[in-house]
């Protein structure tokens, strides 16, 4: 989905996963986010896993 690393950090995407990981929206906003991002089975679920323990 992103070409290059700098890409990702400047796009929405990142902004929202920091959004989330700073404590914003519920986990039913992620879920419908994070269907909607490229991102692979293991990225989408060490994400999860760290929400899991910040929330």
């Amino acid at each position: 989905m992103y070409s290059e690393f700098n890409h990702f950090v400047d796009s929405t995407t990142a902004a929202r996963l920091n959004g989330y990981v700073a404590g914003k929206g519920t986990m039913e906003d992620f879920e419908q986010d994070i269907a909607k991002i490229n991102l692979s089975e293991e990225t989408e679920q060490r994400i999860r896993e760290l929400l899991e323990i910040l929330w």
